[in-house]
């Protein structure tokens, strides 16, 4: 969860807010650069803040009561020693619950997962490695160096989650990236060091082979099974 300091948040708002020009209901004329800094001010605030109260599923009214009872000295609902303790103690819940949606979230692809890459390597053409790793070869190079673990490549790749959600892919980019060998996932690396160049692969990595239970953003849930078109366009030796 992350942690909302009032105090901060107050000063941000003493900056530009000395009065509440919406009292009556209507819409004020911002006239003045003081007038329109200060509608700015909360604008910006507003937009820092919005995600980390949906997130951590906190009401939008009590916070707005509490941030005008303490910049207007108001009487407080809740003493400070009663704030600190019931936000320790929300912190620890929110905690909770995104933990158990985590592992809930880790079950749920790792058995997909585990589906998808049993039916598929039963498919025509589709070969697994010891390691688990799946592939098809799309395009087979009629010769060209294979990579070693300390060089670097340029590649072109498209990647998917197994229900097809877009994760990355260097089309946008128009011509192939330069990687090194060593940064690379595990699943890359193993299928890069059995192709030569002007190869093109199709693989599918378990999710050991790729994120794991860590996931990557918003892009690759937690133990996500991932599908690469992955082509070997250079070779380049940093020896």
């Amino acid at each position: 969860m992350r942690t909302l300091t009032l105090g901060a948040l107050s000063l941000v708002f003493l900056a530009g807010c000395s009065h509440n020009p919406t009292a009556t209901g209507t819409a004020p004329e911002l006239e003045t650069t003081q007038q329109k800094a200060s509608y700015a001010a909360g604008m910006f605030l507003g937009g820092q803040l919005e995600n980390s109260l949906a997130q951590n599923d906190l009401d939008t009214d009590l916070f707005l009561l509490a941030l005008q009872d303490k910049l207007k000295g108001n009487e407080l609902l809740l003493d400070e020693e009663t704030a600190s303790e019931a936000s320790g103690a929300y912190q620890k819940e929110v905690t909770a619950r995104q933990e158990e949606l985590k592992r809930k979230a880790i079950e749920r692809n790792a058995a997909a997962g585990r589906a998808f890459l049993e039916k598929n390597k039963q498919r025509p053409g589709v070969k697994t490695m010891e390691s688990g790793l799946q592939y098809e070869v799309l395009k087979a190079s009629e010769g060209g160096a294979s990579p070693k673990p300390g060089d670097a490549v340029r590649v072109n790749y498209a990647g998917v989650l197994i229900d097809g959600s877009f994760v990355e892919s260097t089309l946008a980019r128009g011509e192939p990236v330069r990687m090194n060998m060593g940064v690379l996932i595990p699943g890359w690396q193993q299928a890069l060091l059995h192709m030569k160049e002007g190869d093109k692969w199709r693989i599918f990595l378990p999710p050991e082979l790729a994120y794991g239970e860590q996931g990557r953003g918003q892009e690759v849930p937690p133990q996500s099974t991932l599908i690469y078109e992955l082509e070997l366009v250079e070779v380049i030796d940093r020896s």
